[in-house]
This record gives C-alpha cells, sequence and structure tokens, in this order.
C-alpha cells in the first residue's frame, strides 16, 4: 500500500515537471532600415518594439552597417515598431501580429524620410589662451592678455 502511495505520488511530479517545462516559443522581428529618397541603407538606427495596446516599450536595437535589425524572443501579441535616426523624421510601422509559433517576422525594407527641420548656421565664436604650457616652457601671449585686461 505504501509501495503504491509512494509510485502515484512519483508519477504525479514527473507529469508535472514535464508538462511545466515545456519552453515558451518565442519569435524575432527582422528587416532593413533605408533612407526613403536614395534607398541606401542607413546604419545605427534606433528600432524600438512596441506594444500596439498601449505603446510601451517591450525590446529594442539598433541597425549594423548594412542597415539591418534583428529583434528575437519577441513574446506572441500585437506590436509596432518604432525607427529613430538623426536628422531624420521619427517614423512608426502599422501594427503587426506574432504568433507563438517560433516564427522569424520579416518586415522587409522600411524607409524613413529626411527631417526637414534644417538649423540656421552656427558661429563658433573662442578666445585665445593668455598662456600655453609646455613640458619646458610657459608661454604668454601678449595681445591675449592686452584684450582681457580692458
Amino acid at each position: 500500500m505504501r509501495l503504491r502511495f509512494y509510485l502515484s505520488i512519483g508519477i504525479f511530479l514527473n507529469i508535472s515537471i514535464i508538462v511545466t517545462s515545456q519552453p515558451v516559443s518565442f519569435s524575432s522581428v527582422q528587416g532593413v532600415v533605408t533612407e526613403k529618397a536614395t534607398g541606401q541603407p542607413l546604419e545605427f538606427a534606433d528600432v524600438a518594439l512596441l506594444d500596439a495596446a498601449d505603446a510601451s516599450f517591450v525590446h529594442g536595437t539598433a541597425t549594423n552597417r548594412a542597415g539591418e535589425f534583428r529583434i528575437a524572443e519577441v513574446p506572441p501579441g500585437q506590436y509596432i515598431l518604432q525607427l529613430n535616426f538623426i536628422g531624420f523624421e521619427t517614423k512608426e510601422t502599422a501594427p503587426f501580429s506574432v504568433t507563438g509559433q517560433k516564427q522569424e517576422l520579416n518586415l522587409g525594407k522600411i524607409p524613413i524620410t529626411v527631417s526637414r527641420n534644417l538649423l540656421d548656421e552656427v558661429e563658433v565664436t573662442a578666445e585665445r589662451s593668455t598662456y600655453n604650457l609646455s613640458l619646458d616652457r610657459k608661454i604668454y601671449t601678449a595681445l591675449a592678455a592686452l584684450s582681457t585686461s580692458c
């Protein structure tokens, strides 16, 4: 009787371990970020995977030298991609679904446009240092000393 009890508990524990240890299958999302006007790939562009329901951040990465990105271990759900790059407009893709069947979702080429907000000219001004230190000497600049004292 006691042997039957321990045997049934052992079988129950083995079945519960097997059922709970089934891996959750994650998918991946990949694509290429390009410049819309030229079609050239953009390296080091920011790619953020956002939840489509509330736009909360899920995963993020940057593109490689060929403009390619890959976000691995994406759980099932509805998502959008947000693409950012300096000097370009932020772009959000249309919502897409990721199923739990370990799929490789390729979004292809995603073009982004150059921002129209350009800065005006920039003027850089500087003053010459009064003195310059070297290993073996100290050099004073007379013009810089006179302009700061007046």
